[in-house]
């Protein structure tokens, strides 16, 4: 009898172990489930800012700001492209309504064609109510204001230098050429000592635009560039045939390396850096490059303008830009927008203070001439200069091709500057 008591509070006690195993269990199912739920409401809640940028820099300093922005109900997704299959990927997206919130572009024509489009939000009164447009320095809007809207918020500025590898030039004695006679000097005097004097890259035709740019401003004014946006036929004047003249005999000479047909823009850049070539004829934005872990150069490039005969101008302007679809749930949200505007001015922070890519864009920004010696260089180029932006933010899509076609004929040597000249008038 006592045994089977003893029995009895064995089968009791393991019927109240099971069962209190069994609560325990129920109760973490039924919190493994509230928890999903909770997640599953909080992320449908979650607004997700979807991104398309370059890759590199501009990619490196989306990632850090969104960092500092994304929380419980805000969430990033940042997908970049090379540059040469970004404007493919964006105007497939704008031909299928697909469009990403934020998008890189372009500023001047090629911001105002998606304008036109009607596939980006107006800004202004967001701008207007955050004395952004107060902060920013003058003409920094130019090229994403069109009927006095505003589309985009300025990231930062670039302009053209010439960049000289000063232990070459000290080596073989050769005088930094301060205008066009000296630059074609320079050429001639390295070649006789083979050494590179230019690097360069033909499969990138903004590359040769570059000199062409310049050597036009060389011969004549800003406004002779803009008249001839308006009307190709204007081409057809000294000014551009002098520089093609000119762009022809600097062709002539060879003065890239040998393997410049098949070169891009970051070739030419990585040889420059690596010491390979005298010169190079660039965008400001090169600085972060020179100053890079992998130049052997850092500290031995002089940035001079190009030597165009012409002091007073130069090409650059504030043509990178993010700006918000306007099928975009920002488009709608003052917040989002004001949102969006926080994040363009600290992207512009970083890449004026710590990453060296651009050129201020705003009053309270300021180049430390030590960190960034070369962009330093580049902000001085500038100081009381007239400048026009890129052909290719001047001219319509149609133009550009036309232009870019002939300019690389001209640069083989597959047109003279007449044919180049008549080609550009038609």
């Amino acid at each position: 009898m006592e045994d089977d008591k003893i029995i009895d509070r064995i089968i009791v006690g393991i019927v109240v172990f099971l069962g209190l195993i069994l609560s325990i269990l129920l109760f973490r199912i039924h919190a493994d489930v509230q928890k999903k739920n909770n997640y599953a409401r909080l992320n449908q809640e979650k607004k997700i800012i979807k991104i398309w940028t370059l890759h590199g820099d501009m990619q490196t300093m989306l990632e850090e700001v969104t960092q500092k922005y994304e929380n419980d109900t805000i969430g990033f997704e940042i997908t970049s492209f090379k540059n040469e299959v970004y404007q493919s990927n964006i105007q497939n997206a704008a031909i299928t309504n697909e469009l990403p919130d934020i998008f890189f572009t372009w500023g001047y024509s090629n911001l105002e064609k998606y304008v036109k489009l009607g596939l980006v939000a107006d800004i202004t009164q967001s701008v207007k109510e955050t004395n952004f447009e107060e902060t920013c320095l003058p003409k920094a809007f130019d090229g994403m204001t069109f009927e006095n809207k505003i589309y985009a918020l300025p990231i930062y500025g670039w302009n053209v230098g010439l960049f000289c590898n000063k232990a070459l030039f000290k080596q073989y004695g050769v005088e930094y050429p301060t205008t066009y006679e000296k630059f074609i000097n320079a050429i001639k005097v390295f070649k006789t000592h083979n050494i590179t004097p230019l690097a360069g890259g033909m499969k990138e035709q903004w590359l040769n635009s570059l000199y062409y740019m310049a050597l036009v401003l060389g011969e004549g004014d800003i406004n002779g560039i803009y008249d001839a946006a308006m009307d190709m036929k204007k081409f057809d004047t000294p000014q551009f045939k002098n520089a093609a003249k000119k762009m022809a005999e600097i062709s002539r000479l060879n003065p890239w390396q040998t393997t410049y047909m098949d070169n891009d823009a970051y070739d030419a850049s990585y040889l420059f850096v690596q010491g390979g070539a005298a010169m190079l004829v660039y965008g400001s934005w090169v600085s972060s490059r020179i100053a890079g872990d992998e130049s052997i150069i850092a500290d031995e490039v002089e940035v001079m303008p190009f030597p165009n005969d012409n002091p007073g101008y130069n090409i650059g302007g504030y043509s990178d830009l993010m700006v918000i679809s306007k099928n975009s749930q920002m488009a709608e949200d003052e917040e989002l927008k004001k949102l969006y505007l926080d994040m363009m001015y600290d992207i512009s922070q970083l890449a004026i203070t710590k990453y060296g890519v651009g050129l201020p864009a705003y009053k309270d920004q300021v180049i430390n001439p030590v960190q960034f010696k070369t962009l330093y260089g580049c902000s001085k180029i500038n100081e009381e200069k007239g400048e026009h932006p890129a052909y290719d933010q001047i001219l319509n899509v149609d133009q550009s091709t036309i232009y870019y076609d002939a300019l690389a004929r001209l640069v083989k040597g597959e047109m003279d500057e007449n044919q180049f000249i008549s080609r550009m008038s038609e």
